[in-house]
């Protein structure tokens, strides 16, 4: 397979209304994240928190070599802009522009062992895995769902999704890039083939009717 790698550097210019100090979870995120993998995959975030603004990640339990610790993590930042920032983002480089909908591989983070928390098995190495966005927030309300994997049964609240969601993925690397590489090869990945067990993806999700954009990334 060839590696689909490629770096877009993305500045975000506008101005952020009702701008707060940095959201700690964030924080607590890019100094965990900085412990364990090699890249850092939310450079393209934007440095400021609005009121109006959702921050959401999930990552492994605190870096020691224990069998607690989980080679995977995602992020979320989601806020309104202007029609002009809209403009602007729907502009930028990307490797891949798609609708957003169930076809597309789509990973949720925190249930990577399992092969049912894949919701389209790969079939061939050309697809990017994309993070789910039923953890991101676009202001529609919640849907609560029940399913089971192996012998526990779980209940997910998901994000509504915008039937106009476009997702551009700006990067996306298969490799091992975590910084204890052979601890984190033994972790499963029981739907991704071998050039995706690893790996990591991010991108941009934009509802032009919404006037909403999406920040996200993840690292598997």
């Amino acid at each position: 397979m060839m590696a689909i790698c490629s770096c877009v550097i993305l500045y975000f210019s506008c101005s952020l209304r009702s701008s707060i100090p940095d959201d700690p979870s964030r924080e607590q995120f890019v100094k965990q994240l900085g412990m364990m993998y090699e890249k850092d995959i939310i450079d393209f975030f934007p440095p400021i928190v609005a009121t109006d603004s959702i921050w959401w990640s999930y990552y492994s339990s605190s870096w020691d070599d224990s069998a607690a610790s989980e080679f995977r993590c995602c992020a979320y930042f989601s806020t309104e802009v202007s029609a002009t920032t809209l403009d602007s983002l729907g502009k930028v480089e990307y490797i891949k522009k798609m609708n957003y909908d169930e076809s597309l591989f789509l990973i949720t983070v925190p249930y990577m062992r399992h092969e049912e928390s894949y919701h389209n098995p790969m079939k061939d190495s050309l697809q990017i895995p994309i993070a789910h966005m039923r953890y991101s927030h676009f202001s529609l309300g919640e849907t609560t769902d029940t399913f089971v994997i192996g012998d526990r049964r779980y209940v997910e609240v998901s994000e509504i999704i915008p039937d106009d969601l476009v997702i551009y993925v700006l990067e996306a690397c298969p490799g091992n890039f975590w910084k204890n590489q052979e601890k984190a090869a033994l972790e499963e990945r029981p739907m991704l083939i071998d050039p995706w067990k690893h790996g990591y993806s991010k991108g941009l999700a934009i509802s032009r009717e919404l006037s909403r954009v999406c920040w996200w990334a993840m690292a598997w």
